[in-house]
């Protein structure tokens, strides 16, 4: 729980971030990169697969989640429907275009890539396959002949 008040992991501040992030400040002010580690592990994990976020989308509450696990949830949804927000349960309108309306969370995302240090593995690209910009090229000459 985020509030405004003095903690003594954060006075120097004057505000309270997240009990998580705290109690790494309070073991020391120069958190290890094991507990950096753990800290973004925990930010990068989809509440609902527990998995690393893919496809990272935000809610208008900002909890964000795999575009793939918000399909399950609105499942059967039409656009406009009122659906319960999975983790906070307030009420999140649908898009027109369904959960792939909720906007990109790109900070997740560049956060997920940086700590890949750009080294992808067979199972990122399984499950989030990229196109380069020459296979598009490829794509759009496709299209065309047909």
């Amino acid at each position: 729980m985020c509030v405004v008040q003095k903690c003594k992991c954060c006075k120097d501040e004057g505000i309270h971030f997240d009990d998580f992030i705290c109690s790494i400040l309070e073991t020391s002010k120069t958190p290890t990169s094991s507990a950096l580690e753990t800290l973004v592990s925990d930010m990068t994990k989809c509440p609902i697969c527990l998995e690393e976020l893919v496809n990272p989308r935000t809610l208008p509450c900002l909890h964000s989640f795999c575009l793939r696990c918000l399909r399950s949830c609105c499942m059967n949804k039409g656009p406009g429907t009122k659906v319960p927000c999975p983790l906070c349960k307030g009420e999140v309108t649908l898009p027109e275009n369904g959960p792939h309306g909720f906007p990109l969370n790109f900070h997740l995302r560049n956060l997920i890539n940086a700590r890949a240090s750009g080294a992808e593995t067979e199972t990122q690209q399984e499950r989030e396959p990229t196109l380069t910009g020459n296979d598009v090229h490829v794509v759009i000459d496709l299209m065309i002949k047909l």
